[in-house]
Protein backbone atom coordinates (compact mmCIF):
# COMPACT_ATOMS: atom_id res chain seq x y z
CA UNK A 1 0.00 0.00 0.00
CA UNK A 2 2.88 2.37 0.84
CA UNK A 3 4.47 1.68 -2.54
CA UNK A 4 1.22 2.49 -4.31
CA UNK A 5 0.94 5.86 -2.52
CA UNK A 6 4.58 6.65 -3.34
CA UNK A 7 3.99 5.83 -7.03
CA UNK A 8 0.86 7.99 -7.12
CA UNK A 9 2.76 10.91 -5.53
CA UNK A 10 5.68 10.46 -7.98
CA UNK A 11 3.31 10.36 -10.98
CA UNK A 12 1.46 13.41 -9.67
CA UNK A 13 4.74 15.35 -9.27
CA UNK A 14 5.89 14.34 -12.76
CA UNK A 15 2.57 15.56 -14.21
CA UNK A 16 2.98 18.93 -12.45
CA UNK A 17 6.58 19.18 -13.68
CA UNK A 18 5.49 18.33 -17.24
CA UNK A 19 2.73 20.96 -17.21
CA UNK A 20 5.14 23.57 -15.85
CA UNK A 21 7.70 22.86 -18.56
CA UNK A 22 4.96 22.95 -21.22
CA UNK A 23 3.73 26.33 -19.95
CA UNK A 24 7.26 27.77 -19.99
CA UNK A 25 7.90 26.52 -23.55
CA UNK A 26 4.58 27.97 -24.78
CA UNK A 27 5.35 31.32 -23.14
CA UNK A 28 8.72 31.38 -24.90
CA UNK A 29 7.05 30.63 -28.24
CA UNK A 30 4.54 33.40 -27.64
CA UNK A 31 7.31 35.95 -26.98
CA UNK A 32 9.20 34.84 -30.09
CA UNK A 33 6.07 35.10 -32.24
CA UNK A 34 5.30 38.57 -30.91
CA UNK A 35 8.87 39.67 -31.62
CA UNK A 36 8.50 38.47 -35.23
CA UNK A 37 5.52 40.79 -35.80
CA UNK A 38 7.20 44.03 -36.84
CA UNK A 39 5.01 46.93 -37.88
CA UNK A 40 5.98 49.03 -40.89
CA UNK A 41 5.02 52.19 -42.65
CA UNK A 42 4.75 51.14 -46.28
CA UNK A 43 5.36 53.88 -48.83
CA UNK A 44 4.29 52.29 -52.12
CA UNK A 45 4.84 55.52 -54.04
CA UNK A 46 8.60 55.31 -53.47
CA UNK A 47 8.88 51.53 -53.03
CA UNK A 48 10.10 51.25 -49.43
CA UNK A 49 9.02 50.39 -45.92
CA UNK A 50 10.41 51.37 -42.53
CA UNK A 51 9.82 49.64 -39.20
CA UNK A 52 7.95 51.65 -36.58
CA UNK A 53 7.13 51.44 -32.91
CA UNK A 54 3.98 49.42 -32.11
CA UNK A 55 2.46 52.31 -30.18
CA UNK A 56 2.53 54.54 -33.27
CA UNK A 57 1.06 52.15 -35.86
CA UNK A 58 -2.26 53.97 -36.21
CA UNK A 59 -0.86 57.43 -35.52
CA UNK A 60 1.91 57.98 -38.10
CA UNK A 61 0.96 59.44 -41.45
CA UNK A 62 2.85 60.46 -44.55
CA UNK A 63 2.13 62.45 -47.67
CA UNK A 64 3.94 63.28 -50.87
CA UNK A 65 5.30 66.80 -50.47
CA UNK A 66 7.46 67.00 -53.61
CA UNK A 67 8.34 64.71 -56.48
CA UNK A 68 9.98 61.59 -55.02
CA UNK A 69 9.70 62.98 -51.46
CA UNK A 70 7.36 62.07 -48.63
CA UNK A 71 6.96 63.87 -45.32
CA UNK A 72 6.01 62.09 -42.10
CA UNK A 73 3.83 63.32 -39.26
CA UNK A 74 1.17 62.09 -36.85
CA UNK A 75 -2.59 62.44 -36.94
CA UNK A 76 -2.58 64.60 -33.83
CA UNK A 77 0.16 66.89 -35.18
CA UNK A 78 -1.70 67.18 -38.49
CA UNK A 79 -4.70 68.49 -36.59
CA UNK A 80 -2.47 71.09 -34.93
CA UNK A 81 -1.64 72.86 -38.15
CA UNK A 82 -0.75 72.74 -41.82
CA UNK A 83 3.00 73.03 -41.23
CA UNK A 84 2.98 69.72 -39.37
CA UNK A 85 1.42 67.85 -42.29
CA UNK A 86 4.45 68.31 -44.50
CA UNK A 87 7.04 66.62 -42.37
CA UNK A 88 7.05 67.05 -38.60
CA UNK A 89 8.91 63.71 -38.52
CA UNK A 90 11.21 64.55 -41.38
CA UNK A 91 11.26 63.66 -45.05
CA UNK A 92 12.58 60.81 -47.13
CA UNK A 93 13.56 61.44 -50.74
CA UNK A 94 14.36 58.90 -53.43
CA UNK A 95 17.22 60.06 -55.65
CA UNK A 96 18.43 58.36 -58.83
CA UNK A 97 22.14 57.53 -59.06
CA UNK A 98 24.62 57.85 -56.19
CA UNK A 99 25.34 60.91 -54.03
CA UNK A 100 28.84 61.32 -55.45
CA UNK A 101 28.11 60.47 -59.09
CA UNK A 102 29.95 62.59 -61.68
CA UNK A 103 27.63 65.28 -62.93
CA UNK A 104 25.34 65.10 -59.90
CA UNK A 105 24.28 68.74 -59.61
CA UNK A 106 23.94 68.71 -55.83
CA UNK A 107 26.69 66.21 -54.91
CA UNK A 108 28.25 68.75 -52.53
CA UNK A 109 24.99 68.88 -50.57
CA UNK A 110 25.33 65.18 -49.65
CA UNK A 111 28.95 65.41 -48.49
CA UNK A 112 29.17 64.69 -44.77
CA UNK A 113 25.61 63.34 -44.67
CA UNK A 114 26.43 59.68 -45.19
CA UNK A 115 24.43 58.62 -42.11
CA UNK A 116 21.33 60.07 -43.77
CA UNK A 117 21.82 58.11 -46.99
CA UNK A 118 20.83 54.52 -47.75
CA UNK A 119 22.30 53.42 -51.07
CA UNK A 120 20.62 50.80 -53.23
CA UNK A 121 21.34 49.60 -56.75
CA UNK A 122 21.00 52.66 -58.99
CA UNK A 123 19.38 55.00 -56.45
CA UNK A 124 19.46 56.08 -52.82
CA UNK A 125 17.12 57.31 -50.12
CA UNK A 126 17.95 60.46 -48.19
CA UNK A 127 16.49 61.38 -44.78
CA UNK A 128 16.11 65.05 -43.85
CA UNK A 129 15.19 66.18 -40.36
CA UNK A 130 12.65 68.99 -40.13
CA UNK A 131 14.28 72.42 -40.18
CA UNK A 132 12.09 73.70 -37.36
CA UNK A 133 9.24 72.68 -35.07
CA UNK A 134 5.71 73.00 -36.38
CA UNK A 135 3.89 73.71 -33.11
CA UNK A 136 4.63 75.62 -29.96
CA UNK A 137 3.06 73.26 -27.45
CA UNK A 138 3.79 69.75 -28.76
CA UNK A 139 7.56 69.70 -28.81
CA UNK A 140 7.86 66.27 -27.11
CA UNK A 141 5.53 64.69 -29.65
CA UNK A 142 7.54 66.19 -32.51
CA UNK A 143 10.82 64.90 -31.07
CA UNK A 144 9.28 61.43 -30.67
CA UNK A 145 8.08 61.23 -34.28
CA UNK A 146 11.50 62.41 -35.51
CA UNK A 147 13.21 59.67 -33.47
CA UNK A 148 10.81 56.97 -34.71
CA UNK A 149 11.18 57.91 -38.38
CA UNK A 150 14.96 58.30 -38.09
CA UNK A 151 15.31 54.89 -36.40
CA UNK A 152 13.06 53.39 -39.06
CA UNK A 153 15.16 54.97 -41.80
CA UNK A 154 18.23 53.18 -40.42
CA UNK A 155 16.40 49.93 -41.23
CA UNK A 156 14.70 50.95 -44.48
CA UNK A 157 14.01 48.13 -46.91
CA UNK A 158 12.64 47.87 -50.41
CA UNK A 159 9.18 46.54 -51.16
CA UNK A 160 9.12 43.25 -53.01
Amino acid sequence: MKKLIIWIVVIFLLMILGLSISAIVNLGKQRTNNADKQNYIVVKELGFKIPIDDSMVDEITYQEVEDFTVGFSTKSLNSAGFLCEEGAGGRITKVSDTPSAPGMSNAEFFEGREADIKQFDGFFFFYQRPQSICTRDRYEEEVRIIEIIREGFDNISLLK
